[in-house]
């Protein structure tokens, strides 16, 4: 199963239930100006069951539309294995609901999610007084201001325990105040002012770096250490070097390569070809026509928006290829393929039973199975197909799908 590794930084905030205060906690997090990862620690009540995350971004004048708020994101969830190690437990495709605190002025804008908490999900090796910790990781960014600079780029978090729906106050309210929802073109509190300069390519080093690029066409080398670098605009050629790398392309058609350890290797916007090479890597094309190949090691390789190609490469990987028609390939290994109700129609080019790969489904995904010429297709409520491409149903042994 894949592995995610996090920073030496840890999580930007811990989401702590205190049982005297029933089934809710709240937090915060504020997502960086250009896509980034953010992670947060969720402690979970020994015993639960279910339970529902519901992120709630920062928005604008209620009046207009269109809410201008953060232009994307997407949560995954990860449990500790190991210590300093953590093993995916689900990705969902969020659904889109109405704000359940203001409504109507504000429909299908919130991100809203259910996972179940079972034996084979619950941290084992939790020191948290017999609570259970995971980590949900979000992807996303802070939404450019017309008058310069960005908008806030806050998100409030809500969490449910056995429970659906809200359970209290808008926790904006409780963590800004009411007045939080600003008119557009005014800046949030907290948000950057005035035009957002990228910033020079610096030249790697043998530790640590930050380097970010600017509007052309880059090439960018982290060399050794822990990087941190962000593409700009342009088509740009990045590598993250040894160590772990937090690597994103951002705008435009990029290459980027993770290089040795774990790495996160993120698209954004446009068609990417992206590499996580050695280690257990999270690999993310975003939003734009991708290729993304997890390499050798146990990864995590998601497509995201369009009609991407996604390769796991050797080692027991995660696959998905999210929304749109996607062509996937999990490659050697025990791979878990992940697939939604609305996801689209994906083929599967190497399923192989025999290797141990599976089918994972979100929770309470309706669907048949039938055989459709050589491939066993996988019909789902919603429109979505998983075709494994030359395999017969008949001979799928028991376990080869999951739902949950």
């Amino acid at each position: 199963m894949p592995t995610l590794n996090v920073p030496a930084s840890g999580p930007a905030t811990t989401i702590s239930f205190n049982p005297a205060a029933g089934g809710r906690a709240i937090g915060q997090v504020t997502l960086p100006t250009q896509m980034g990862v953010t992670f947060v620690k969720l402690d979970i009540p020994q015993g639960a069951q279910t339970i529902q995350v519901r992120l709630l971004p920062d928005q604008t004048d209620t009046g207009l539309t269109g809410l201008v708020e953060e232009a994307w994101l997407s949560a995954s969830l990860y449990r500790e294995v190991e210590p300093g190690q953590f093993l995916i437990t689900t990705i969902h495709g969020s659904r889109s609901v109405d704000d359940p605190y203001i409504g109507a002025l504000d429909p299908d804008r919130i991100q809203e999610f259910d996972f179940p908490v079972t034996a084979a999900t619950r941290d084992p090796h939790s020191t948290l007084s017999g609570r259970g910790a995971f980590f949900l990781v979000i992807e996303g960014q802070a939404t450019p201001n017309i008058m310069g600079g960005f908008l806030s780029g806050r998100v409030a978090i809500e969490v449910s325990v056995d429970q659906a729906g809200p359970t209290g106050v808008d926790p904006r309210n409780v963590l800004w105040g009411p007045g939080w929802i600003q008119p557009y073109g005014e800046a949030n509190p907290g948000a950057p002012t005035g035009p957002v300069q990228p910033g020079p390519v610096l030249a790697p080093t043998a530790g640590p770096d930050t380097l970010i690029g600017g509007a052309g066409n880059e090439t960018i080398d982290g060399g050794g250490g822990e990087d941190y670098i962000r593409g700009g605009d342009g088509n740009d050629q990045i590598r993250g070097g040894t160590a772990f790398d937090d690597v994103h392309g951002n705008t435009g058609n990029d290459t980027v390569y993770g290089g040795l350890d774990h790495d996160w290797v993120v698209g954004g916007k446009g068609e990417d070809a992206l590499f996580g090479d050695d280690g257990n890597d999270l690999v993310l094309g975003n939003i734009g026509a991708d290729t993304c190949e997890g390499g050798a090691g146990a990864d995590t390789v998601r497509g995201g928006q369009d009609n991407d190609i996604i390769r796991g490469g050797a080692g027991a990987d995660y696959v998905s290829g999210d929304k749109g028609a996607d062509t996937v390939s999990g490659g050697e290994g025990a791979d878990l393929f992940h697939s939604f109700g609305d996801a689209g129609i994906d083929r599967v080019l190497d399923f192989n039973r025999a290797e141990g790969d599976r089918v994972l489904l979100d929770p309470g995904t309706q669907y048949t199975v039938s055989q459709v010429g050589a491939d066993t297709v996988i019909s789902m409520t919603g429109g979505g197909e998983m075709i494994l491409v030359g395999v017969q149903a008949s001979s799928l042994t028991s376990g080869w799908i999951l739902v949950g």
